[in-house]
């Protein structure tokens, strides 16, 4: 989408086969970068660590494969990118019909094409369905997890590679719309977790 123009163009499609729900995303360096994901409807246990690089310029853009590979597969993580990096949080494991919140969370290099999980300390709680945030110095998850949304905020700080509990949200919700600007960042609508589909509106 041109937000200039208003136009919507098709770029070229994702070659993932099968299809799947794309697992975590983040821009980096004018590319879309997808970590892992699953089929949301049959699941079947498979839950592919599988990586693609977006870029798209020029015409209809181009897809790599990236050799690295999530070490555990997973869907809805939070992700962001931070400090050269890209961070993938939590996210669900798919198994037996059953979703699994996880803690884990790499680090991806997209300059060596690399990923490592021993490089970052785990999340404080399990968390999925969450969206990744950053302000240039720590990476913040708020809300999220599966079945029951919470209200709580973890923010990594990577100089001490260190997990803490910043100001919850007002409202706990899941698989929210996310938004940046300037120097805030929105939490916006979701699944409450005791009214449902959620019309609010937080900024933190």
């Amino acid at each position: 989408y041109n937000p200039v123009t208003g136009i919507l163009t098709n770029g070229a499609p994702w070659p993932q086969n099968p299809p799947i729900l794309p697992g975590g995303w983040a821009f980096y360096n004018d590319k879309l970068y997808i970590f892992g994901g699953f089929d949301p409807v049959t699941g079947g246990g498979a839950t592919p660590g599988d990586i693609w690089i977006y870029d798209p310029f020029p015409g209809n853009g181009t897809w790599t494969h990236s050799t690295a590979t999530l070490s555990i597969g997973r869907g809805y993580s939070a992700v962001a990118a931070l400090g050269g990096y890209i961070y993938i949080a939590g996210g669900s494991q798919f198994q037996a019909g059953t979703l699994t919140n996880e803690t884990i969370v790499e680090r991806y290099d997209p300059a060596t094409d690399t990923i490592c999980d021993a490089c970052v300390a785990d999340m404080l709680s399990p968390s999925s369905n969450a969206r990744g945030y950053t302000d240039g110095t720590n990476l913040y998850v708020p809300g999220g997890f599966f079945s029951t949304a919470v209200n709580t905020m973890q923010v990594y700080n990577p100089g001490t590679n260190s997990w803490s509990m910043g100001a919850p949200l007002t409202h706990a919700v899941r698989n929210y719309a996310r938004a940046t600007v300037g120097n805030q960042f929105y939490v916006i609508g979701g699944y409450d977790a005791t009214t449902g589909i959620s019309t609010s509106n937080q900024r933190y």
